[in-house]
């Protein structure tokens, strides 16, 4: 899943709904660890899956409007 791996250990899931995900992309900075660069979900949502340097998983949304 999204929280296995090597930091899994006490990690968490943070969801956050944004509005530009292009803009969100451009500013991840290069080092990080990219899960899921971009997928749509089954209910219209947008989604990029990055993990932090603690190896919590933080997914960023753009909702369908």
């Amino acid at each position: 899943g999204i929280l296995a791996g090597r930091r899994a250990i006490g990690a968490s899931l943070l969801f956050l709904e944004v509005e530009d995900l292009d803009a969100i992309a451009r500013r991840v900075p290069k080092p990080t660890d990219v899960i899921v660069q971009r997928r749509t979900t089954f209910y219209g949502s947008t989604e990029m899956i990055v993990r932090d340097t603690a190896g919590n998983a933080v997914i960023f949304a753009q909702v369908p409007s």
